[in-house]
């Protein structure tokens, strides 16, 4: 009898919950912290962070977390299913269901990409530039 990690499927249920938390949290610290935090901070650097590229570039990264963890309740609920219903079923399965959901997840990534990168500002050119960036006034 193998007692290996990699054969017990309650720790492929876990890696899958812990990619899930880190994906929907990342973004909406970074978009928390960046934007709304800039009201409790009225300096140059909060209005430079607030621009509205930044915003935008900040709601990008959050409708790709959106996306992305819905891909990851998929294979959470495979895990949860193949790991409650089937707890001696071997690695190659696991590996299969994860590679089967991720080929669906890379079909339709560039899609959301394509509809959102217009949005995006180069920041390169706008840091290569002497150009000011818009101040927010306090009221």
């Amino acid at each position: 009898v193998d007692h290996g990690l990699l054969t017990n499927p309650f720790y492929y249920l876990i890696l899958h919950l812990s990619i899930a938390d880190t994906l929907c949290v990342a973004a909406s610290g970074c978009y928390t912290g960046l934007v709304f935090c800039q009201m409790a901070f009225p300096t140059n650097l909060a209005s430079w962070m607030s621009y509205s590229g930044f915003v935008r570039f900040f709601g990008f990264l959050i409708n790709v977390t959106y996306y992305v963890s819905g891909w990851m309740l998929v294979l959470i609920m495979s895990t949860r299913l193949f790991s409650l219903g089937y707890p001696h079923l071997k690695q190659k399965l696991f590996l299969w269901t994860i590679l089967g959901r991720l080929r669906y997840t890379a079909l339709a990534l560039p899609c959301l990409f394509h509809d959102s990168i217009a949005y995006i500002i180069d920041i390169k050119s706008l840091m290569l530039s002497n150009a000011k960036l818009p101040i927010i006034e306090q009221t």
